[in-house]
């Protein structure tokens, strides 16, 4: 078999831990407004725009990064989670990897259709932020379905 691109089997546990940590905080900040106090920082930003305020490239803001810590949790998780080396790794499970990746695509496409047809204003911009995480996640669990069922059989 040709070798792939992922991690040893032992970044599964703290794939799984950094997602579902992202995952929860992350909702939890998304919805409910919350910032840390503690991450409201100085920070490099290549292009930053604040609301009513001055825009600039290459500048130095003062921002909250609760977000961006949280989305940074999250998309480590989705990395370890999604490549890491199952304890069988065979032709099949490759098979398998490919399968749930077209899959994730073509759902992601038709999420991001909904939104553009059926959501507007914040509610569009909210959808957007969860459909840029829309591919690896349904890449997790639908090769987590595929892999599982397989298993069983």
């Amino acid at each position: 078999m040709k070798d792939l691109l992922i991690f040893t089997n032992r970044y599964r546990m703290p794939g799984c831990i950094l997602f579902f940590t992202g995952l929860l905080s992350g909702g939890f900040c998304l919805f409910s407004g919350w910032e840390w106090d503690a991450l409201k920082l100085k920070t490099f930003a290549i292009y930053g725009d604040e609301l009513l305020g001055k825009s600039g490239w290459f500048t130095i803001l003062k921002d909250n990064l609760t977000q961006e810590l949280t989305g940074v949790i999250f998309v480590l998780g989705i990395v370890f989670l999604g490549f890491s080396r199952m304890k069988q790794e065979d032709e099949y499970t490759l098979q398998l990897r490919y399968n749930a990746l077209m899959w994730s695509a073509f759902a992601s496409c038709l999420l991001l259709i909904a939104t553009l047809l059926f959501f507007y204003g914040s509610g569009y911009f909210y959808c957007m932020i969860l459909n840029m995480f829309s591919i690896p996640c349904i890449y997790i669990f639908r090769f987590s379905y595929l892999y599982h069922h397989h298993l069983s059989e």
